[in-house]
């Protein structure tokens, strides 16, 4: 597995994942619950559905995606088919196979809720592997894909706690580029242009908070969203030093420690890399600020 995936799912966990948000842990497995099964429209299911939905509860992802594809083969019309076959691929992390499962879904029957939100998990995983394998303009591409879609979500269902994680999500990714692009025009000279990828920046930044403080508000004893937000003000911070806003940075990177301290209280072993991060760039700052000298 990837290292950028691996370290974001042991930051995050699976908490925003579309097919494992409300399940229970059993023997360290997901197990989820029968009532996220829910009809999206499509009506009475074709033959062998029940069985292939039989082995995906029982985990067996892949003899599952085999028997939901014999499904599609007699009826490639069948979106449910496709979205759960999507959750079989996502499950295993083929990604890329299951935002196309996904999407033939979601096309099929626009309608199908799960199929959109997954359109928007798989393609914000997708967009770290190709992160960390240096591409960055597509997983740029892909975190904005999701933004997008995350933000379908809450339009359909304003409730969804899960798209607003994934909103969150999507937005920390996305902010990596836009943040980048920012740095790069200021260092060539062009002020006006950095500006203007500043305030882009700090926009989708936004974004991202506002989605996962209402995560917060309604789960304040989950780290992951915890850990995310502190992310998200971290890089705010530093964008902001960057462009001389010293006053707003600061009060950012004590927002951003105040909320590593926070998680800290839930598990002293999280993200641990990324709070000596932030102590470190806090000790900074307040040296060359007593020096009269600027970041």
């Amino acid at each position: 597995m990837p290292r950028l995936i691996v370290i974001f799912l042991l930051l995050f966990g699976l908490t925003g994942c579309p097919i494992m948000t409300k399940s229970m842990t059993k023997n360290n497995k997901q197990v989820t619950p029968p009532e996220i099964y829910e009809k999206e429209g499509d009506g009475s299911n074709p033959q062998g559905f029940n069985i292939a939905l039989q082995l995906y509860q029982q985990q067996n992802y892949s003899q599952a995606a085999d028997e939901f594809r014999l499904i599609i083969e007699r009826h490639p019309n069948h979106s449910e088919s496709h979205r759960f076959l999507g959750d079989c691929m996502y499950n295993m992390m083929e990604f890329e196979e299951a935002r196309r499962s996904y999407d033939t879904a979601y096309r099929l029957n626009p309608q199908n809720y799960f199929a959109l939100r997954g359109i928007g998990f798989a393609s914000l995983y997708h967009g770290y592997r190709l992160f960390d394998q240096l591409r960055i303009d597509d997983a740029h591409a892909a975190f904005q894909e999701s933004l997008t879609r995350m933000q379908t979500c809450l339009r359909m269902r304003r409730g969804d706690l899960d798209a607003y994680f994934g909103r969150a999500m999507a937005a920390e990714g996305a902010s990596r580029k836009l943040y980048k692009n920012a740095e790069d025009k200021l260092t060539l000279g062009d002020r006006f242009a950095a500006e203007a990828e500043r305030r882009i920046c700090d926009q989708v930044i936004n974004e991202g908070l506002e989605s996962i403080e209402v995560r917060i508000h309604a789960r304040d004893n989950e780290v992951g969203p915890f850990v995310l937000k502190a992310s998200l003000l971290y890089r705010r911070a530093r964008l902001y030093k960057m462009f001389g806003m010293d006053d707003e940075a600061n009060s950012l990177l004590n927002g951003c420690l105040a909320t590593y301290r926070k998680v800290r209280e839930l598990d002293p072993t999280r993200a641990e890399a990324s709070i000596r991060e932030a102590e470190s760039t806090r000790e900074l700052w307040d040296q060359q600020s007593a020096r009269g000298g600027r970041w």
